[in-house]
Order: C-alpha cells, then sequence, then structure tokens
C-alpha cells in the first residue's frame, strides 16, 4: 500500500515537475539554514533544480538537484568581519561593503560567468533569488523567468518599498534599530528618521553599488536593480506569529517560521553519554555561526567564564577554535560544533546563551529553553528586544555588562517559572498554523510555477508615481486650495475694511463741514 501511494506521488510530482534556479549567495550558514530545507524539499518533490550557493547539501541521492559549490567565499568574510563597530549606519556600511567585495569574486568566478552568459543555453521555469544579494537580481532579464525573493531576516523598509508593503514606523520599527517598541518620544522620532536616512542612502549609495556591478558583468542593457527590485512575483520571508507584532501585510509578501526546524533526533553517542552522566543542569552556549568567540574582547569573556564557572551547572560551550583557552573552567566542555536542535532538545539543558538570531530563536522556542541573548549586530539587538518584551528572554550588552548582572539575570532565567510558562504559551501560538512554514513556503513556490508567474499578487501601490504614492498631488491641491481661501478672505476683508474707510472718511468730512 506504502509503496502504491509512494508510486503515485512520484508519478504526479514528475508530471508537474519544473527547472528550478537557486541562486543563494550569502557566505553565512545561519541564512542558507533557512534556504537549503527548501531546494532540497523542491527535489525531494521531482523538480529539477540547479544551486548556487555557498553552503551545498552534497546529498547525491537527489539526482534531479545540480549544485555549484562557492564555499570559498566563508574565509573572505570570516576575515572581514568585524564587531566593535560604532552604530548602527557603520555596521550597514559595512556589510554592504563586505557584499560588493564578495561579490565581485563571486560575479568573476567561472561557474557565475557561465551562468550569467548562459553558456549552456538554457532555460527555466522559476528563479529564486536571496533577496539582500541584489547583483543576481538582474539574471531574470537573462533567464526572462517568474522571480521568488526568500529573505532569511525581518524585513527592511527598503524591502517593504519592493514590494508595496507599507507599515507604520511607530509600529514596526526597522530591524536594524536596537528596539522593536517605540514607547517613548525619543524611539518614535528615531525610527521616523531612521526609515528616510535609510531610504536615502541605500536608494542613492547602496544601490550605485549594485547597479555598477550589473553593468558591468550583465552589460548595460540590464535593468538597474531598483527597478528588478519590484519585479517579485513573491517574496518569502522569516517571521514568527509569536514575536512578530501584527501589522499589515501584503499578498505577495509570504511570512514563514521555523523552515529549517526538525523533529529532534537521537545525540551523537559521545555527546549524549557525556549529558546523560552529568550530575549537573545544562547551559548551552553559541553565539552562532557569524560570531567568533574568539574575537570578543578578552574583557568581557573574562567576564563570562568567570560568572559560568562559578555556576553549579555543566556549560556545553560552541568555540571556534581547536585550541582551547587556557582560563576555560573546569565545567565547561568545549567543541567547535553541537547540533544545536537536539542539543536543546535534552531535558538537562535549562537554558540558552545566544547572540539572538533568528534562527537559534526559532530553535529555542520550538525546544522550550529560555533564552539569555548577547546581541551583537544587525537583527540581533532589535530580536533581543522582542524576546525581552515576551517574557521568553533576558538581554545583556557585551560591552557594558557587569558580572553580577550576568550572574542575576542567569539564575532569574533557570529559577523564575514566569520564562517557562511564557515559552510555552508563546511556542502554541507559534504552532497554531494550519501548515508548516517548509510547506507554506513550498506551496507557494509552486503556486507561481503553475501560474507562470504572480502578477495578480502585485501591489498596485509599485505602479504609482512617487508624488502620488506620497499624496504629494492632493497635499498641493490642498496647499492651493486653503492658499486661495485664505487670499480670498485676505482680500474681501481688505476691500471691506477700505471701503469702510472709505465711507468713515467722507461721513467724517461731511461733519466737519456742516
Amino acid at each position: 500500500m506504502f509503496v502504491r501511494i509512494f508510486l503515485i506521488r512520484f508519478v504526479l510530482s514528475s508530471v508537474h515537475c519544473a527547472k528550478i534556479l537557486g541562486v543563494f549567495m550569502a557566505s553565512s550558514y545561519s541564512h542558507q539554514n533557512m534556504f537549503r530545507p527548501i531546494w532540497q524539499e523542491l527535489a525531494l518533490r521531482g523538480h529539477q533544480v540547479t544551486i548556487y550557493t555557498t553552503f551545498p547539501l552534497k546529498n547525491e541521492s537527489l539526482t534531479n538537484l545540480t549544485e555549484y559549490d562557492f564555499g570559498f567565499c566563508i574565509r573572505l568574510k570570516e576575515e572581514r568581519m568585524n564587531f566593535d563597530l560604532p552604530n548602527r549606519f557603520s555596521d550597514i556600511f559595512e556589510a554592504i561593503d563586505i557584499m560588493k567585495d564578495i561579490g565581485e569574486v563571486q560575479l568573476q568566478h567561472p561557474f557565475m560567468i557561465d551562468l550569467i552568459h548562459n553558456v549552456r543555453n538554457e532555460s527555466y521555469d522559476l528563479m529564486l533569488v536571496e533577496h539582500h544579494w541584489q547583483t543576481y537580481f538582474a539574471l531574470k532579464d537573462v533567464y526572462k523567468t517568474p522571480m521568488v525573493g526568500i529573505i532569511s531576516f525581518p524585513l527592511t523598509i527598503t524591502t517593504m518599498d519592493g514590494i508595496g508593503l507599507e507599515r507604520h514606523p511607530y509600529i514596526e520599527p526597522d530591524m536594524l534599530l536596537r528596539f522593536s517598541e517605540p514607547n517613548s518620544f525619543i524611539r518614535r522620532l528615531a525610527s521616523w528618521s531612521f526609515n528616510w536616512a535609510f531610504r536615502f542612502f541605500y536608494n542613492f549609495y547602496f544601490r550605485t553599488i549594485f547597479d555598477d556591478q550589473i553593468r558591468r558583468h550583465f552589460g548595460n542593457t540590464s535593468r538597474t536593480s531598483y527597478e528588478l527590485s519590484r519585479e517579485f512575483s513573491l517574496l518569502i520571508g522569516q517571521s514568527n506569529n509569536a514575536l512578530d507584532n501584527s501589522v499589515a501585510s501584503a499578498r505577495n509578501f509570504i511570512p514563514v517560521s521555523s523552515v529549517h526546524v526538525r523533529p529532534k533526533k537521537a545525540l551523537p553517542q559521545d555527546l549524549a553519554s557525556f549529558l546523560n552522566k552529568t550530575k549537573n543542569d545544562v547551559i548551552y552556549f553559541s553565539l552562532g555561526t557569524n560570531v567568533k568567540m574568539s574575537k570578543i574582547a578578552p574583557e568581557a569573556r573574562k567576564k563570562i567564564f568567570n560568572v559560568l564557572g562559578s555556576l553549579p551547572y555543566t556549560i556545553l560551550w560552541k568555540y571556534d577554535k581547536d585550541i582551547v583557552p587556557e582560563d576555560t573552567p573546569k565545567n565547561f566542555y568545549m567543541r567547535l560544533w553541537y547540533p544545536q536542535q537536539d542539543v536543546l532538545a535534552h531535558p538537562k539543558v535549562k537554558l540558552f546563551i545566544t547572540q539572538g538570531g533568528l534562527q537559534s530563536i526559532d530553535e529555542a522556542l520550538d525546544r522550550k529553553v529560555p533564552m539569555l541573548i548577547i546581541p551583537i549586530f544587525g537583527d540581533q539587538p532589535n530580536n533581543a528586544d522582542r524576546c525581552v518584551s515576551k517574557k521568553i528572554a533576558e538581554k545583556i550588552d557585551i560591552q557594558t555588562f557587569t558580572k553580577e548582572e550576568l550572574r542575576s539575570k542567569i539564575l532569574q532565567l533557570i529559577d523564575g517559572p514566569i520564562y517557562r510558562e511564557h515559552i510555552e504559551k508563546q511556542f502554541a501560538i507559534a504552532n497554531d498554523q494550519p501548515m508548516s512554514g517548509l510547506d507554506t513556503a513550498i506551496f507557494w513556490i509552486e503556486y507561481v510555477i503553475r501560474h507562470k508567474g504572480a502578477p495578480h499578487l502585485r501591489s498596485p501601490l509599485l505602479d504609482l508615481p512617487f508624488y502620488q504614492y506620497y499624496l504629494l498631488d492632493i497635499y498641493s491641491f490642498l496647499g492651493v486650495a486653503i492658499a486661495v481661501i485664505l487670499a480670498v478672505i485676505y482680500f474681501t476683508m481688505k476691500f471691506t475694511l477700505l471701503t469702510v474707510c472709505k465711507l468713515l472718511n467722507k461721513s467724517s468730512a461731511k461733519q466737519k463741514l456742516s
């Protein structure tokens, strides 16, 4: 019976299989961690999938999946990452600069040159592209195919502009701000100001970088990144019902969560044996794949070591170097890598100390483990603020925290029942959906394939000229109308006063003559 069902599904998927091109060039495992299950599932459903990526699956059983490996870019990014930037705009400029330089290396690679010039004369039914890597949008003009964007972090204001999604800065501050709730005048002013400043810098500076790369590598006939950014059939974005505000959306934006989260698996035997034998409860410490603990200020690392080393807990520490620091406390168990989802599922793990990336938060929420968040860069401060407001986490500032603050918050999170209660509640909210995040993403991708694009989902706001989008024609008309009315009132009153004055003067003159 099961064999028959499998054969029927295989035949149906083969009948409707499509040729899909995917370009996911970010040199970050945490970002690719969301994309990889999507292209794997598309291949499992029978589609012919061709992927350009820095983290290939390398699954030889998927004979209909072709991957081009750009993993050499990871080292380039790691050499450039800087965690000591003074402010948000420095952070953004640094990220764009890294993207530009790594993009140049990628675009000059023979794999990418062949793709850009379509040397194999390929055609595709759909293109998937990582949304913030905008140079690759130009492949839409090469292959003349519908395009679906996928983004692994919250939407920025310019991303929303590209799909015609309008959100109020007082309700939904940009993910690059360090707060999620503008609950004071200063924060509301900062949110409004950041939106306009970021729009200005992005459209008049950052886009020139992407456009220059497009012209040099794709030719002068290619459209600009701004024009191409408005050509998406759909945008699939990371979003979590439990953490995000209830805000306006758009038909062509498909929010998904926990795409990469999978059912619990058994831990490696040595790790399982260690955890089962340890007498203490466990704190799991990992700052993800982008943040290297060895690059964090020694003073901060020393304070963390001192506090965690003095606590009656076993510390699982994901460290990024083979050589363990000499001052490592005895209750630390260090490794280069842990199967994070399965570690968090172990009953002895009582706390997750994390940098606050969305994928890590999704995993902690799914495994119901409270978090202490140490945000470093990007969307992490904003994510941390959201988690704190939902009472599923606390946060500390890596530059200013004290040992007393760190100890207090760790014990508060482990001993305080309120965090467990709230994480149970948010888990229920996050998982009360008709389909999983992965199934939702696949459904809408195949929807675009079935309909050969989805222009009917496109927001009409995208077709409005600038002056209409911002109601400048209405404001101008009202301004002129008010000015005309005020002018009429002014001149009428002036004429009336002059007339009255003349009459009074004549009357006064007559009285004098008499």
